[in-house]
């Protein structure tokens, strides 16, 4: 307890000389806070034996996102930050937290954080072909593609005629000349009036909470909730992110999360809450079985 490890990864080593020198059974404690993972923490057969468990009454989080540090200005209210150094398999995440709150990806119509099951939708204007599944027409003046640089990565969300499937993904196609969206896939089929919005488009990064990145860029942009009550506006400020370093081992096995704010100055811009994005889309830990060979 008087010199826990930083990490996981860094605690599974230690555990693992244990158990080499003949300790069967080795117990791991994992203080309170938020573990990030660069990679799926794999328990192998030499982990047999092993048990981690976390601290009474203290709160756990192993997670396998990204946080997002050094914003800048970008335009009026929203921050840039660059996605370079983040060790990121590609650009294609779909998800980005705030201080623990998933945000909306940049979208139309936005979304009505007052009525977040039934408000922040369109509803289509016809379907564009009999019993289609994938293809419905949009009220004029309720898209604007012809502004979009890049429509082909808008993705999208509706429902069918007797509202019995979600389908989201991206947009296959889109005529803006005869306001026809076209599905990658749908499973039922659609109706006029079915709703539906569109997401994943930087030029529609135009409330609290959006945000959007781009992959030639390789940029996050992002318009913080609380960004006016909360920030600093042009003053350069800490990052708020929680930094660990590693420690040396200890008996008892035990791991805690270093909760002591970064000094570096790196932002010029303060945001409330720490900005994660899940890049790990597989099981943070994953058991694999040794083969039995019997």
């Amino acid at each position: 307890k008087q010199k826990p490890f930083a990490t996981l990864p860094r605690a599974q080593e230690a555990a693992r000389q244990a158990r080499a020198q003949g300790d069967k059974q080795v117990r791991v404690t994992v203080r309170g806070g938020v573990y990030y993972l660069a990679k799926p923490l794999a328990l192998e057969p030499q982990d047999s034996g092993l048990t981690l468990e976390g601290a009474t009454g203290e709160g756990v989080v192993l997670s396998g996102g990204r946080r997002v540090m050094g914003w800048k200005p970008w335009r009026g209210k929203i921050l840039q930050a660059d996605l370079s150094k983040l060790d990121l398999p590609d650009l294609n995440f779909r998800e980005l937290y705030h201080d623990g709150k998933l945000q909306p990806w940049a979208r139309v119509p936005n979304f009505d954080p007052k009525h977040p099951r039934t408000g922040g939708f369109l509803q289509n204007a016809g379907v564009a072909e009999a019993n289609t599944k994938t293809k419905f027409m949009y009220r004029e003046g309720d898209l604007h593609p012809e502004k979009w640089a890049h429509p082909e990565r808008a993705w999208m969300m509706f429902h069918d005629s007797l509202n019995y499937e979600t389908q989201y993904c991206p947009v296959k196609s889109l005529d803006a000349a005869n306001r026809i969206v076209e599905a990658e896939r749908g499973v039922y089929v659609l109706s006029k009036g079915n709703p539906f919005y569109v997401c994943g488009i930087l030029e529609e990064l135009d409330a609290p909470g959006e945000w959007c990145a781009d992959p030639d860029s390789k940029t996050l942009y992002f318009w913080p909730p609380d960004l006016g009550r909360r920030s600093d506006a042009g003053r350069r400020s800490p990052d708020r992110a929680p930094q660990t370093t590693d420690r040396s081992p200890s008996d008892r096995g035990d791991l805690r999360s270093d909760r002591r704010r970064g000094q570096e100055t790196r932002a010029e811009l303060r945001l409330s809450g720490e900005v994660v994005i899940p890049a790990l889309q597989s099981a943070l830990i994953s058991l694999l079985q040794q083969r039995d060979d019997a």
